[in-house]
């Protein structure tokens, strides 16, 4: 039997089933959170800070992240500021909420020391390095784990976080998402890393098109 297509019943269910809009796996997942992602935003009535939400919301929801943070750069005064702030205590909020950082702040290894640079976007910063000022213990979620030691090379803990830099037109730095907190308590995956850099390549698109005296 032959359906409105052209193709047989059978045909026709196989190519609907192999190719079915409903994700099957964790990729497909991201791929359809991004889809969305990227329909919001073409909504130009939607302030940047709302995109800046919602994007942290899917990064909750995608991916094994308990802590997301994303700062930006002000265009009223070009300091760096923590704007959204998901799985953070309320007193780990006001502390970051308190914090400014200058253009040279982000990118001087005297006051906060280096990670490790796996991508220009990526930077792995461990505890072991102390990836923050003191008198600043109080940004973490739980500060007194801050000296606890590594049990395994795979483990991610507290102290830990990963920032993912996004870039203007001139190719400097405009904000970055920071993660951390693992719920599995592991590092993340390369492929998570992956569509991370994506996620802010779209922000940065954001910001310069909603933005553009910025850049």
């Amino acid at each position: 039997m032959v359906n409105g297509s052209g193709a047989s019943n059978e045909t026709a269910k196989l190519i609907r089933d192999r190719y079915s809009p409903i994700p099957r796996d964790e990729n497909e997942k991201v791929m359809d959170g991004i889809q969305k992602l990227m329909l919001i935003a073409r909504d130009p009535t939607m302030p940047l800070k709302a995109f800046l939400d919602e994007t942290g919301k899917l990064i909750h929801r995608l991916f094994d992240f308990r802590e997301i943070a994303i700062g930006m750069k002000s265009k009223n005064d070009d300091l760096f500021r923590y704007e959204v702030l998901i799985g953070f205590s309320s007193d780990a909020q006001r502390a970051r909420k308190k914090l400014t950082y200058t253009h040279d702040d982000m990118l001087d290894s005297k006051k906060y020391p280096n990670g490790l640079i796996i991508t220009k976007k990526t930077e792995f910063m461990l505890v072991e390095v102390q990836p923050y000022k003191s008198g600043e213990e109080d940004t973490f979620n739980r500060p007194n784990q801050l000296t606890k030691e590594r049990a395994s090379i795979d483990d991610i803990i507290d102290g830990d976080y990963i920032d993912i830099y996004f870039f203007g037109r001139k190719d400097e730095v405009v904000g970055w998402i920071e993660l951390s907190g693992t719920r599995s308590g592991k590092m993340p995956s390369r492929s998570t890393i992956r569509w991370l850099e994506l996620i802010s390549s779209i922000l940065a698109s954001v910001i310069c098109e909603r933005e553009p005296s910025r850049t």
